[in-house]
């Protein structure tokens, strides 16, 4: 059985999968491979949700269904120059997405969910141990 936090985190992944669709009136209906291929990367790494406001702040959540994991982002900074080098580079790769190309992904970067929210993937390819704890 999920616990609440897991059920809160899968409704907000299958919100972004769709946020875009929804405000538009369109009807969306993602694919249940894509839902579970998703639960199962963050068994193994980090999916952050960076959204960058228009004032440039940056709101950070965390989906992850890691045993011993500490998030290395804070929940939100002042502006992409304060985020770390690693999410830096990874966001800077996905804002020059075609924007009209929901969901597009790039392997071990992440996706462009739409014009202000990225999901950055953060993996052992990174150089840094993704946060788990010992």
């Amino acid at each position: 059985m999920a616990k609440p936090k897991d059920k809160d985190m899968h409704g907000r992944i299958l919100y972004d999968l769709v946020f875009e669709e929804k405000r538009e009136g369109t009807h969306l209906i993602v694919p249940q491979k894509e839902v579970l291929r998703i639960l199962s990367m963050i068994k193994e790494e980090p999916i952050y949700r960076i959204r960058v406001n228009d004032d440039t702040t940056v709101d950070i959540d965390c989906y992850d269904l890691l045993e011993n994991f500490a998030p290395e982002l804070e929940k939100s900074y002042d502006s992409v120059q304060d985020l770390p080098e690693w999410a830096q580079s990874k966001l800077a790769v996905l804002m020059v997405l075609d924007v009209t190309k929901r969901n597009e992904e790039i392997r071990g970067v992440g996706k462009r969910i739409n014009n202000n929210i990225f999901w950055v993937f953060r993996g052992e390819d990174d150089g840094v141990n993704a946060g788990i704890k010992s």
